[in-house]
């Protein structure tokens, strides 16, 4: 590791110990995030990070679907084989602590109009998900 990255790494390191308000408002937002997407009808997995899974399933809908995005103004991330098995394309959703409640909602608003309109989600939220609550790690002083 090079002095720059180390340097970067304990730097980080002290902000998370310094200002534990960001750590919790970063899992409020991917908490919000996982439940509304999955409120969508997105599939998502449950994770022990804040960055979201959202299974598109074939590699060209997903690039479509991240292309809508990113058209949309949402900044995601395009994951496709060989990178997931086939079959298997995502799309991760990262969010950050300096979102404002206002951006997470055009997130989701823009996931919902990409979404049906791609065909990946249905007109309609199904009622039948499963909220997502993250584990919170706690740091130790």
């Amino acid at each position: 590791m090079s002095p720059a990255s180390a340097a970067a790494a304990l730097a980080s390191l002290e902000i998370i110990k310094a200002e534990p308000a960001r750590r919790e408002r970063v899992f409020d937002h991917a908490e919000r995030l996982h439940n509304g997407l999955r409120a969508l009808g997105f599939a998502t997995d449950p994770s022990v990070t804040p960055v979201i899974p959202v299974h598109v399933g074939q590699a060209v809908p997903c690039l479509r679907m991240w292309q809508a995005l990113h058209d949309a103004g949402v900044c995601t991330n395009a994951v496709v084989a060989p990178a997931v098995p086939r079959g298997r394309a995502l799309i991760r959703v990262t969010p950050q602590a300096t979102h404002t409640d206002e951006q997470i909602t055009r997130i989701l608003d823009a996931f919902a109009a990409c979404g049906r309109r791609l065909g990946l989600v249905p007109e309609r939220a199904e009622h039948d998900w499963t909220p997502v609550a993250l584990a919170r790690p706690k740091l130790t002083p």
